[in-house]
């Protein structure tokens, strides 16, 4: 479980300075698992640019992650 959530978090900390949902209009990040039902992130205090957010993940299950790029341009992820 700890790897799971390590791979998850380490994605979702990987939008660099652009992070999605409320925290960011650049770039949106979704985590859904096989049941359909969207993962939460929790926020983390972090210094600046970094904004970093944990999500849960269960051993076992699989995830997918959607990134969707609001911006005219490529972005690094």
């Amino acid at each position: 479980m700890k790897t799971v959530a390590a791979v998850i978090l380490a994605v979702v900390i990987s939008a660099s300075q652009v992070f999605a949902g409320s925290i960011g209009d650049s770039v949106e990040v979704r985590i859904i698992s096989d049941t359909g039902a969207e993962l939460p992130f929790y926020p983390v205090l972090a210094r600046y640019p970094a904004k970093k957010v944990y999500a849960e993940a269960v051993r076992g299950d699989h995830y997918k992650l959607l990134v969707h790029n609001k911006l005219n341009r490529r972005a690094g992820l």
